[in-house]
């Protein structure tokens, strides 16, 4: 049936990644607070059928954790210059559905993808000393943010290297920051402001008849 169909079509991704992050922070005025950058490390899985050969009803889940350590330029309330690390750890949880429309057989596949995302980490900004010597303590952030996401992707079958681009935006419904420090408690609530992503994965091995897993490569812009 219709059903059985759709499910023969999903298929279950593992991955593992590494990111290069930076981070920015900026007053009012325009100017830069502070700076991080750094690399990141990251595992996940997914379950899609962004592989089906016909057009229909598109189904998308996921979820990863990362962590990492990254450098930290920044300054104390004084605005005196200190540098540290700042550890991240985090994890994202995100489910869409859209349609494919295939124009021709052999034009790419054109999808259109709605979907929902839940995001949750905690920044620990280590504790340092400033430009004149004197200690700097640390802090802990966590944030929770739940957003909307609208792309679209362009999926071409031919060839001998499948592969599936997809661009979009991202709009933030619900943002909480949480900071304890000193032994206090504060709750901020950044602005909702859109942001844009693009992302392409190559088949490395795509799987077939005889080769029931396959290899990929994906590189991505998230902003």
């Amino acid at each position: 049936d219709a059903f059985a169909a759709f499910m023969s079509d999903m298929r279950v991704g593992l991955e593992l990644g590494v990111e290069n992050f930076r981070w920015q922070e900026f007053n009012d005025q325009g100017g830069r607070l502070l700076s991080e950058h750094g690399m990141r490390y990251g595992a996940g899985g997914t379950l899609d059928n962004l592989g089906r050969d016909d057009a229909g009803v598109l189904a998308v889940f996921g979820g990863r954790g990362y962590s990492g350590r990254v450098e930290y330029d920044g300054q104390d309330t004084r605005g005196r210059f200190m540098a540290t690390r700042s550890v991240y750890a985090g994890y994202a949880l995100e489910a869409g559905g859209g349609y494919r429309f295939i124009p021709n057989a052999h034009s790419p596949a054109f999808d259109v993808i709605a979907g929902i995302g839940f995001d949750r980490w905690e920044r620990d900004i280590r504790g340092g000393v400033n430009s004149v010597g004197a200690p700097v303590s640390g802090f802990v952030e966590t944030y929770t943010v739940v957003h909307a996401r609208l792309g679209i992707g362009l999926f071409h079958r031919e060839g001998a290297l499948p592969g599936y681009l997809s661009a979009g935006l991202r709009r933030p419904l619900h943002i909480d920051e949480d900071i304890a420090v000193n032994g206090q408690a504060l709750e901020l609530a950044p602005e909702n402001n859109a942001s844009a992503f693009v992302s392409y994965r190559v088949s490395l091995a795509p799987a077939r008849d005889g080769r029931p897993f396959g290899r990929s490569l994906r590189a991505s812009y998230d902003s």
